[in-house]
């Protein structure tokens, strides 16, 4: 029996079902609030560290607190400070451009030389929106383009940034360039054709020159899928990407995407492929990396505005979005090119005009939050919330910008196992993971109380064992610590 009573409160605390079930729904008042709270602080891990604080918007009245100065690695909560510092400092209505340059003479709607594409750095440069500059292209009137296509991203410089290092191949730590698109990411579709033993598999959402595919899945009957892509080396100078698994013939197409090596020759070759399609001929394919000095502007397509971008990257939490703005910041502010360190020294210049974040000796190693240098206390976090609650210029865009719970984005998963009691639609909070070296769960947002007032919060919990074992207990346990909040009677 003493087994039995030793081993409970763990499977509680490792189980998300088991830890969820504890809350009730009646009110709680301050006293009872604490009360739990202590006693659900007490119930981690050793191994686990914690950072928390929670106080009332606007007042600034301090409702918990624990270790809430202690900086700690947050994850992707860094974007939260990469969000509103970008939007302060740029200001919500910000874009850039991506241009098109002739390099060379255009006679008779023939381009006697090179097309040139210039970015700065556009983190939402998708496939339907570079089509647009293609047709612009096609509505100049041009025919035929008698050379190749080149790409300049000297408004960046030449890092390509280190989040392959933690996830190579990956989507959410694709390489970085100012002249990039789909995320610099390959696109694969995998199509069942209802019979036969293999599906059609084929680069997407055209196809194009950047790789070679090769398609060992298997179809299946039924509606089974089990697909996967990695990348074996290069042949004849492209990229080879191996699609394994099975599908059924009954089921939907399947997406899959992957991390490309070379950003340029994705992106010119993934161009080619839409002018093409526009009718337009070409005879070189990619010609390699330029400067577009000299050459005159033949098309060019913006950006969506900041305050889009942020509701975009924070709500999916894209990595590849944040590094991208993080660069863009530093270029805006300290002149081009935009690096990481111009970006870390806007970011770490505004952090640190707020007290609690200097004093807590914060760091802000990149835009992302992919990283185990970047350190942030729950008390910055929520004293820049507060901060930022009397911006009005930039407030409900970073809140806007935040998952809802249960709903959307990287919230949408959570929030699942409260009673009918719990409004999940009432958080709005940006989420952090890693588990490479460690394992990092964070939580930084709003939510209101019982009684009507908004609260703002920031939990953030590191744990000393590496993998991905102990996420879905910590994450109970940030949602069960907001489940109190919600039930709070101020």
């Amino acid at each position: 029996m003493r087994l039995v009573l030793f081993l409970c409160p763990v499977l509680l605390f490792f189980s998300p079902i088991g830890a969820l079930s504890l809350i009730a729904g009646p009110s709680m008042s301050e006293e009872q609030f604490k009360s739990e709270l202590r006693s659900h602080i007490k119930g981690l891990p050793s191994q686990i560290a914690l950072s928390l604080r929670v106080e009332e918007i606007g007042s600034g009245k301090i409702i918990a607190s624990h270790n809430d100065d202690q900086a700690m690695v947050p994850a992707s909560g860094i974007k939260i400070i990469s969000s509103i510092a970008a939007l302060e400092i740029l200001g919500p209505s910000a874009t850039v451009k991506t241009r098109v340059y002739v390099n060379g003479q255009v006679i008779n709607n023939k381009v006697h030389g090179d097309l040139v594409v210039k970015g700065e750095g556009d983190p939402y440069l998708v496939s339907e929106r570079l089509w647009l500059l293609a047709r612009e292209i096609e509505r100049k009137g041009i025919k035929q383009i008698k050379g190749d296509i080149k790409i300049d991203t000297s408004f960046f410089d030449n890092d390509e940034g280190n989040l392959t290092e933690l996830g190579r191949g990956q989507p959410f730590a694709a390489k970085l360039s100012a002249t990039s698109m789909n995320f610099n990411s390959v696109e694969i579709h995998v199509v069942p054709t209802g019979k036969g033993s293999k599906p059609n598999v084929e680069f997407g959402p055209i196809n194009h020159e950047y790789g070679i595919l090769e398609n060992k899945v298997r179809q299946t009957s039924g509606k089974s899928r089990n697909v996967r892509v990695e990348q074996v080396g290069k042949r004849d100078g492209k990229e080879v990407f191996v699609v394994n698994g099975t599908i059924g013939r009954n089921e939907k197409p399947k997406v899959l995407y992957y991390a490309v090596e070379d950003p340029k020759a994705h992106f010119a070759l993934m161009f080619k492929g839409m002018l093409e399609r526009e009718g337009i001929t070409i005879t070189g394919g990619y010609g390699g990396p330029t400067t577009a000095s000299g050459a005159h502007v033949i098309g060019e397509v913006e950006s969506l505005a900041l305050l889009d971008l942020v509701r975009l990257m924070n709500t999916y939490s894209n990595n590849f979005m944040a590094e991208q703005i993080f660069r863009i910041m530093g270029a805006k502010k300290f002149g081009a090119p935009g690096t990481i360190s111009k970006g870390r020294k806007a970011a770490e210049a505004f952090i640190k005009g707020i007290k609690p974040c200097k004093e807590d000796k914060v760091v802000v190693s990149n835009g992302s939050g992919l990283s185990w240098e970047s350190k942030v206390s729950a008390r910055c976090f929520v004293a820049l919330l507060q901060k930022n609650f009397h911006e009005f210029r930039s407030f409900a865009d970073v809140v806007g910008s935040m998952p809802v719970g249960n709903e959307t984005g990287t919230l949408k998963p959570r929030f699942k196992r409260f009673g009918n009691w719990f409004d999940p639609w009432k958080v709005r909070a940006k989420t952090g993971t890693l588990w490479s070296r460690g394992a990092v769960t964070s939580l930084v947002g709003f939510v209101p109380t019982q009684s009507g007032e908004i609260l703002v919060f920031s939990i953030i919990l590191n744990h000393k064992r590496k993998g991905s074992w102990a996420i879905p207990s910590m994450r109970a346990w940030e949602e069960k610590t907001i489940g109190f909040l919600q039930r709070l009677k101020l």
